[in-house]
């Protein structure tokens, strides 16, 4: 960011002829200057986080049992205070793990109403749409998942017959799982949380 400052922001026209634009690009390096920790002090409109206004805030809920394993999709809409149906899964799934990852959303195992699946499912909400991709190494439902440097993480779950210690890992560039170190426990209904560049199970 520093060296975008100075070497496209400063030589733009409209900076270089307008006070207040100098006071801001002054006020942008004087920021990219401090340390990190000394950074996050500075409290302005201009310092916080933004969230894209041009995408909207929704929710959505993928399959469940009604009593059985269903297809159903479900999309809220927090300022429509509104739910809409939308594209049904290629087939039956419960128990799934769900992650939003890299614009997509992903329902990963589950269980079929008869057996735990190693399936994973891709939607697209721009074309309204459900895309079967590589699916895991081991069969697992009541899984835990969660997104972390860009890969997808299926930790744990259940494949029918005893809890799994095992974790895989997904790549979406290359379109394949691989494992990585298990658990020391087995665990079936993990919680997994991204803090600090960590997976955390609970």
């Amino acid at each position: 960011p520093r060296d975008y400052l100075v070497q496209t922001v400063e030589e733009e026209a409209l900076i270089k002829n307008n006070n207040t634009c100098k006071d801001f690009l002054i006020e942008a390096m004087k920021y990219h200057l401090l340390p990190l920790d000394q950074r996050q002090l500075i409290k302005n409109p201009r310092t916080k986080p933004r969230t894209p206004v041009s995408l909207p805030k929704i929710m959505i809920v993928v399959g469940g049992q009604a009593p059985k394993a269903i297809r159903s999709v479900e999309c809220y809409d927090f300022e429509e205070e509104r739910w809409d149906q939308i594209a049904e899964l290629p087939s039956r799934r419960c128990r799934a793990g769900v992650v939003f990852m890299a614009g997509k959303v992903y329902a990963v195992g589950g269980f079929n109403g008869s057996l735990r699946v190693r399936t994973v499912d891709v939607y697209d909400a721009v074309k309204d749409q459900w895309t079967s991709i590589a699916s895991m190494q081991e069969r697992r439902s009541t899984l835990g998942a969660a997104v972390l440097n860009e890969l997808l993480y299926a930790v744990g779950g259940f494949d029918g017959s005893t809890g799994l210690a095992s974790v895989e890992a997904y790549n979406y560039k290359v379109n394949e799982w691989f494992f990585v170190a298990p658990m020391n426990t087995r665990r079936s209904s993990v919680g997994v949380g991204v803090v600090e560049g960590k997976n955390f199970l609970f």
